[in-house]
């Protein structure tokens, strides 16, 4: 996974992983590097769905993250 997008999305997630409870952020982190680690060699389709699966998942966070801010809601995926 040399591709230069997939660096800074990595880097993106874990600074979102910032606005999480301290043990949702440590879960997150773990399992974000795990995966980004078991798709170092990932190409082609695989690759491009693989990134494009956690831009969908970091700008959910954004959301949520812009929304908490805002004072929509309370907490974290009370909804969920």
């Amino acid at each position: 996974m040399s591709t230069p997008s997939a660096i800074p999305l990595y880097r993106r997630i874990l600074r979102l992983h910032r606005f999480l409870p301290p043990d949702l952020r440590s879960l997150g982190d773990s399992y974000v590097s795990s995966e980004f680690r078991l798709h170092r060699k990932a190409e082609g389709s695989q690759l491009k769905g693989f990134l494009g699966q956690w831009e969908g998942y970091a700008v959910g966070l954004e959301e949520e993250r812009d929304r908490r801010f805002r004072g929509e809601r309370k907490g974290w995926g009370r909804d969920m």
